[in-house]
């Protein structure tokens, strides 16, 4: 019987904003949106082009169309949402399995319901703030500050502190300035560093209210110094998306780099980076220093040479790393990738696995509780692990797909799920809400992906025999009774086809597989008969002789009685109980295991899933052998497996 986990996690809606770089004014209002929005730091702004740039990649030899850089952002933030801006509302057709909705849509309701259509708004966080840190007198409350921006680099200075739409920015004016004491200094290119200290809270900083991130398969820690173009658009782009992968980045203009403000931020920065690795005291954490697109290397070299920095304990190391992330190549070179953001979790066990899974959404605190919305608010990502699959293993892993992977769990609201990269997510539209599926069946996942992308799956015949072997051992569990040479030698050599073992013969082998295994299980001959016993593979009985045909036959202990039929020639008789000497003890292999050719090739095919789902103790979602047809092609795979990484 299986038992199973389901971890549940709350994070803001997540959006993807598409601009043209060269249209300012759409860039600035993604940030200004992104400022209104409760997670909204970790929004990316995705630049489409209708050519590619000339300086967009290092490597002249790789020919990336627009529609693959779009893709690529997909991939990499997987937003739950995409909301083109300006002149990409009317130019943009390569969005796969994204919802598109309308920029307009967003902050539409703010006038009437003080909340925004998508997500959870500013006035929400504001308000929860003002219950946590204000409502009582504190030593030292959070100073919030929504500077004043200076015109020139305006767009820059809004990418780092945030910066809401005019009639919003009136509200904050006239309901939070005072309870909040809200600062309003003024910022420019020369002094932008003044606020970067931990005890400002500007509305950047609002944004990532009680998130935090979690790394997913890149384990860089992300500190880094950004040098850029402060006037470049597709330069404030670029920071603004390396801070949405969850990195912390220090933005480094190159118009002021001559100030000694800037170089002491940045000189703290690395010094506080630079500390030894936990489990190896020998190695150090390494800032790492990026070059935007549109300055040159000998900026940066004479940047970082001009920091002047203490030797590093390490002789052989450096306290800061030069890199660059803009190609597929160099982003898993370097080992970037996008941070999962939650705000809160919560754990649910199962000792047994009902029917229909049910539970109460995680809510986020600072939610109104009364929204006239009709629209998703805030998502549940819903990760799964089951353990002692039964015969019809469980799907630990639910594959990006459309609604046909959905359909595949029973998920009640359809429209409230989407399946991205990490798994299953739920669109929740109000607190309390109440996320209904099915325990997944691998198969059923597995195939509605296939499905979803194009190919008829049908399972062939090795793979329906595959699943009554695991049928009758219990599941994945059950077949480490088949890891051993000795054990599949016994089966396929001495029990395939019918045949019998004695019982001396049988202890025999048993003995040479006890040997074989000595070393590591230190396994009796006795143990090694219950272990295939115990799990269906193997069955005593008696073969007793006809008196009529003089031929064996074979009867299991549980059909064994007084009067038996001869399985040759049908002659029903007395088994000798007079002369119990007569009975001859022996052992068959049990149904599938009795097929020829090792059972026709499924025992390497359910070893190799033991490999990944028991000894990698990994999540996996496996079909077994199975047939497909689309796209022109006819393919054949003895397993299907999907396996998180290692």
């Amino acid at each position: 019987m299986p038992i199973g986990q389901i971890e549940i996690a709350l994070r803001p809606i997540k959006l993807a904003f598409l601009v043209d770089p060269n249209e300012k004014d759409a860039v600035l209002r993604a940030i200004q949106i992104n400022t209104f929005l409760w997670g909204g730091m970790f929004n990316p702004i995705i630049p489409v082009f209708r050519k590619r740039p000339k300086n967009w990649e290092p490597f002249p030899s790789q020919r990336i169309t627009p529609s693959e850089i779009i893709s690529g952002y997909l991939n990499a933030y997987d937003p739950d949402f995409v909301v083109p801006l300006g002149r990409c509302t009317n130019g943009v057709s390569f969005l796969p399995s994204r919802e598109v909705i309308n920029a307009d849509d967003i902050l539409s309701t703010i006038q009437d319901e003080q909340v925004p259509n998508y997500g959870i708004g500013l006035f929400e966080l504001l308000n929860h703030i003002y219950e946590q840190e204000f409502k009582f007198v504190r030593t030292h409350p959070p100073r919030i500050a929504v500077p004043a921006l200076s015109s020139k680099h305006h767009l820059f200075l809004a990418s780092i502190f945030g910066v809401p739409p005019a009639d919003i920015d009136a509200t904050i004016r006239e309901r939070y300035d005072k309870p909040l004491s809200i600062e309003r200094p003024q910022v420019s290119i020369t002094d932008y560093t003044k606020l970067l200290t931990p005890k400002y809270l500007f509305l950047r900083r609002i944004s990532a209210w009680q998130l935090r991130t979690r790394r997913g398969t890149g384990y860089r820690e992300g500190q880094s110094v950004f040098y850029m173009d402060a006037s470049n658009t597709l330069d404030v782009i670029d920071y603004w998306n390396l801070r949405a992968i969850g990195w912390g980045v220090i933005p480094v203009a190159r118009q002021v780099t001559s100030d000694n403000h800037i170089r002491e931020i940045v000189i703290k920065f690395i010094e506080e980076n630079y500390v030894p690795y936990r489990h190896n005291q020998q190695m150090y954490h390494q800032t790492t220093i990026l070059k935007s697109r549109h300055v040159t290397e000998d900026e940066v070299f004479a940047f970082a040479q001009s920091l002047d920095l203490a030797p590093p304990k390490d002789p052989h190391s450096s306290k800061y790393v030069y890199s660059m992330i803009w190609d597929n190549w160099a982003r898993e070179k370097d080992e970037v990738d996008y941070c999962e953001i939650e705000a809160d979790t919560q754990t649910h066990e199962f000792q047994e696995i009902p029917k229909t899974l049910s539970f109460r959404t995680v809510d986020p605190p600072m939610l109104f509780q009364y929204r006239g919305t009709d629209t998703p608010c805030f998502a549940n990502t819903i990760k799964l692990r089951f353990f002692g699959h039964d015969a019809d293993p469980m799907a630990d892993i639910i594959p990006e797909g459309d609604e046909r992977v959905v359909h595949a769990i029973g998920a009640i609201g359809w429209r409230e799920w989407r399946v991205g990269p990490r798994g299953l997510i739920y669109l929740s539209h109000y607190r309390g809400d109440r996320i209904i599926f099915n325990p997944p069946r691998a198969e059923e996942v597995f195939s509605s992906w296939l499905k979803a992308n194009g190919w008829e799956v049908n399972l062939s015949s090795p793979g329906r025999i595959a699943k009554q072997v695991l049928k009758q051992v219990d599941g994945v569990w059950g077949i480490s009774g088949l890891a051993s040479p000795g054990v599949i030698s016994l089966l396929v050599r001495k029990l395939s086809e019918g045949k019998i073992l004695s019982k001396d013969g049988l202890w025999a082998e048993a003995n040479k597989i006890a040997q074989q295994q000595k070393r590591i299980f230190q396994p009796t001959p006795s143990g090694v008969i219950q272990s295939l016993t115990d799990r269906n593979i193997i069955r005593l009985g008696v073969n007793i002789q006809c008196p009529v045909c003089q031929q064996h036959s074979w009867h299991s202990v549980s059909a064994l009685d007084y009067q038996v039929s001869c399985e040759k020639c049908l002659h029903e008789f007395r088994i000798p109980s007079h002369s119990p000497d007569d009975l001859q003890w022996a052992y068959r292999a049990f149904g599938p295991f009795s097929l020829p050719k090792g059972a026709y090739g499924v025992y390497p095919v359910l070893l190799t899933l033991r490999f990944f789902a028991q000894v990698l103790d990994g999540a996996t979602t496996p079909i077994m052998s199975f047939e497909a047809k689309g796209h022109g092609y006819k393919v054949e795979a003895d397993l299907g497996c999907l396996k998180t990484p290692f």
